[in-house]
């Protein structure tokens, strides 16, 4: 929902009945591909889902070394 809210709140209500249902993630995206908003979540999932990996391996004591 936060990238619904910040990128096309417009679409707030039609992504909240897609998720009510079964198979919702394919829906959600051909949703966004339809108002060409796809490429924009891909890159914001991508930014989301790296963020997230990189707090839980600094919780378990992991430490990353990242290429520039």
């Amino acid at each position: 929902m936060e990238f619904v809210r910040s990128h096309c709140s417009e679409l707030t209500n039609r992504v909240v009945a897609i998720f009510s249902r079964r198979g919702a993630y394919g829906r959600y995206k051909e949703l966004l591909a339809e108002k060409g908003f796809l490429e924009e979540w891909y890159a914001f999932e991508n930014t989301r889902t790296r963020a997230a990996l990189l707090e839980w391996c600094e919780e378990h004591g992991l430490v990353i070394e990242m290429d520039s």
